[in-house]
């Protein structure tokens, strides 16, 4: 039995998510939803989300109505349980407050929330696996039901099902939400503001200029004790450091939060995390996704391709001079480019290929479509492949970048593709990019000229991110290039 059909038959095996609380209710699974019901009402109860009301005081308010979001999540499969385990079964309240019916500046202030970009997450492990730190993956429950509703805005929804009381039914009592809820455009933003107040009210952390959603203890090195630096992704918080940093990472965020906490987490936003501490290394890959998604193609048992794509196919692609109008290949086209952007968070060997790729999604054809099929077939072979962050010596605290790009490749437009890349140590690439240049180059000392600036630019960035962390590189970035005279006018 295949690897991709055990775990399909896993997943399969508890059915589809219900898509109501009826439904919930009338499937083999209702004790469960009841008491995933039950503590997500406790959750609001608990952080004081709302209070009831006679329906008479949201006069003039518009009610919105409550959804639960129903799912069932599963562990990712592992050694002791290759196909998989049952995580929980999980129930969401959520407030049917769309962003179309409402005004930003009027119903809300702010919707936008940022997150660590993942090259900071990135460096972050590097640095914990060059420094021999633990690595932490804190994830606070119910994140969104910690922001708070300015005093001047009021926003009223309906009693869920199964929440109301007989003193207070749904018919004449409705729910004013004091604290943010899921579903609401203010949510994420209102959140990550209550996040950003606790770790740097009492000074504990200090906030990164590099990246806003990166802190750091107040010690001034990773190399002296009390040092943890994190990243934050919604309500994910992966947090490297010594034993005692991460004792006052973990105080701040009890202070205000409930959350869990696991050490040398396997999985980090969607990234499996291979770690081998003795030798001083660790490897970040999406091994399972490649499955599910050969699976998804019909591809799990497919021929495998020694490269993402070859210069036949690329020419190819570019020169047919279809245009698609069939709705259903443009969408599939598009999700198959969807899934594999998200590829490219730990494999930057398939990101020229992608690049070209997404070229065409406005218009892609049947022809684009079975050209495109040659990627999931490279994945085949090569899913395991990943970043590789290696310790052990001064060398691996090094920054290496190089850079290099083509001559009108691009045979529509005359455009030149750049690319570079910037990684810690000999093997972890932090920073990968693939283009097409806004500019027609005249030269490829011209197109390559632009791809180490592009690099350079880069290079500035992530040099600037590590001294905030604590650890600035003691020597110059090299920087490689193929092209003599683009090095001879660079130095």
């Amino acid at each position: 039995m295949s690897a991709a059909y055990s775990e399909a038959y896993f997943v399969h095996s508890y059915g589809k998510d219900p898509t109501s609380w009826a439904e919930a209710m009338a499937g083999p699974f209702a004790n469960e939803w009841i008491a995933a019901m039950l503590e997500e009402r406790e959750s609001f109860r608990a952080r004081n989300v709302y209070k009831l009301v006679p329906r008479a005081a949201a006069k003039g308010y518009k009610i919105f109505k409550p959804k639960p979001v129903f799912k069932i999540k599963l562990n990712p499969p592992n050694a002791e349980e290759p196909n998989g385990s049952l995580d929980k079964f999980k129930y969401r309240l959520v407030i049917m407050a769309f962003t179309r019916m409402l005004k930003q500046g009027i119903d809300y202030e702010e919707k936008r929330s940022s997150q660590a970009r993942w090259e900071s997450l990135k460096a972050i492990i590097g640095l914990a696996v060059h420094l021999d730190f633990d690595l932490v993956l804190n994830d606070i429950k119910t994140f969104f039901l910690y922001g708070k509703f300015d005093k001047n805005t009021r926003v009223f929804m309906e009693q869920p099902d199964g929440w109301d009381t007989p003193e207070k039914p749904a018919a004449d009592w409705v729910c004013e939400c004091i604290h943010t809820v899921y579903g609401h455009p203010a949510a994420s933003h209102e959140s990550q503001k209550v996040l950003n107040e606790t770790l740097t009210k009492k000074n504990e952390f200090k906030r990164l200029a590099a990246d806003d959603c990166v802190y750091i203890t107040h010690s001034a090195s990773p190399r002296l004790p009390g040092y943890a630096a994190l990243g934050t992704h919604v309500d994910d918080i992966l947090g490297i450091g010594d034993k005692k940093g991460l004792a006052v990472l973990h105080r701040t965020l009890k202070e205000k939060f409930e959350f869990t906490s696991v050490n040398d987490p396997a999985c980090i936003t969607g990234v499996q995390i291979d770690r081998n501490r003795p030798a001083k290394w660790l490897r970040l890959h999406q091994e399972d996704y490649i499955v599910d998604l050969l699976a998804e193609w019909g591809m799990a048992d497919c021929t495998k391709a020694d490269t993402p794509i070859d210069p036949g196919s690329a020419r190819a692609l570019m020169l047919i001079e279809e245009v698609g109008t069939d709705p259903k290949v443009i969408k599939r086209y598009q999700g198959l480019i969807g899934s594999l952007l998200w590829l490219l968070k730990t494999r930057p060997d398939i990101m020229f290929a992608v690049n070209l790729l997404c070229r065409f999604s406005n218009y892609a054809t049947v022809a684009h479509l079975k050209i495109s099929t040659r990627v999931l077939r490279y994945l085949k072979g090569t899913k395991h492949y990943g970043i590789v962050f290696q310790g052990g010596s001064d060398d691996d605290g090094i920054l290496y970048a190089e850079a290099d790009a083509d001559l009108a490749g691009d045979l529509g437009t005359s455009r030149s593709t750049l690319g570079y890349y910037v990684k810690f140590g000999k093997f972890g690439a932090i920073s990968c990019n693939s283009k097409l240049d806004r500019k027609i180059s005249t030269s490829t000392g011209q197109a390559e000229t632009y791809a180490l600036a592009g690099l350079v630019r880069q290079i500035s960035w992530v040099r600037h991110l590590f001294y905030e962390l604590g650890f600035p590189q003691s020597k110059p970035t090299v920087v490689g290039t193929d092209n003599q005279g683009v090095l001879l006018q660079s130095t």
